[in-house]
This record gives C-alpha cells, sequence and structure tokens, in this order.
C-alpha cells in the first residue's frame, strides 16, 4: 500500500534494517581494527623489552665493561678500577653491542647509565649520542629497566650500584 507520498511502510521499515545492518558491520570493522593494532603495540612493547633485557646481558659480561682478571670475566662486576669504564666512548658501546648495527633492526635509539648507590648517588657514566660524564643528577628515562651490578673500584672496595638500559623506537 502506497502513501501519498509515494513511499510506503515497508519500504521504510526495509530502509531502517539496512542502515542498522551497515552501521553494525562498521562497528565490528572499526573494533576489529582497534584490537589488531592494540596487538601489535603489545607486540612491539614486548620486543623492545625483551631487547633491553638482552642488551643489558650483554653489556653485563662484555670485556669493554666487566672485571676481567686471569679466571676471565666477572659478570654484573662493572671495572671502574681501570679507564676500561672512565674512558668508554658511544661508539664502543653501541657500534659493538647495539642493534644499530644489523640490517633488521635500525632505526633504535639506546641509552645506557651506571650509577653508585653507596656512599651517595653518583652516575658514573651515562650514553646516548654521547658518553660523558654527568653534570647534574637527571632520572634515567621512564621506560628504562634497572639492573643491580657491583662496582669495582679496587681490589678491597666494590660497591653495589645500577645499570639502566633503555632502547627506543627512533
Amino acid at each position: 500500500m502506497r502513501s501519498k507520498g509515494g513511499i510506503s511502510f515497508q519500504t521504510i521499515e526495509n530502509l531502517i534494517v539496512v542502515f542498522f545492518a551497515i552501521v553494525i558491520v562498521g562497528v565490528l570493522i572499526y573494533r576489529l581494527q582497534v584490537k589488531i593494532d592494540v596487538k601489535n603495540v603489545i607486540e612491539e612493547n614486548e620486543v623492545l623489552i625483551n631487547r633491553k633485557i638482552i642488551y643489558a646481558k650483554v653489556l653485563l659480561s662484555s670485556s669493554d665493561i666487566a672485571y676481567t682478571d686471569k679466571n676471565g670475566v666477572h659478570k654484573g662486576v662493572i671495572d671502574y678500577e681501570t679507564d676500561k669504564v672512565k674512558t668508554l666512548t658511544s661508539e664502543q658501546l653501541f657500534s659493538k653491542y647495539s642493534y644499530q648495527s644489523d640490517g633488521i633492526s635500525k632505526g633504535y635509539s639506546h641509552y645506557i647509565r651506571i650509577d653508585v648507590l653507596e656512599p651517595k648517588i653518583e652516575t658514573l657514566i651515562e650514553c646516548d649520542e654521547k658518553c660523558s660524564k654527568p653534570s647534574r643528577m637527571l632520572p634515567p628515562p621512564e621506560d628504562a629497566l634497572e639492573f643491580p651490578v657491583d662496582i669495582r673500584y679496587s681490589k678491597d672496595d666494590v660497591r653495589l650500584g645500577k645499570l639502566y638500559v633503555d632502547i627506543t623506537k627512533s
């Protein structure tokens, strides 16, 4: 039955059903896209955390930072007695041990900081693009992972410290 305007009640009802079907399909597609985006962000974050952990483990057992003697490398013991850590350059740390050198992982920024915690908190070295003796105490990046270390000043002077490591996509 046609109304005076030329559109029947059945036609209006069909248009409403089609409209709601399109809205429901659109909402489902949007929700699926958001779920995929969230999953990708979580996976990227997990990869970065794993890279930070691996990078810290490599640094803590490297002969450039760790204390070495006739028995080998002492993992987790920073050698501050010799000039190894005092004279580190960013090239030594980042070109040798970072993810910058492989062709797959370019585009990452690295950050390293070593703090001694006793008798007072003091930053020994801080490296991003450059390694330097910091002039002021700034907190490490919020996402940096921290690892306990021993800092060896001499045979009889070993102090508690922290190694901060951060890797971010640049």
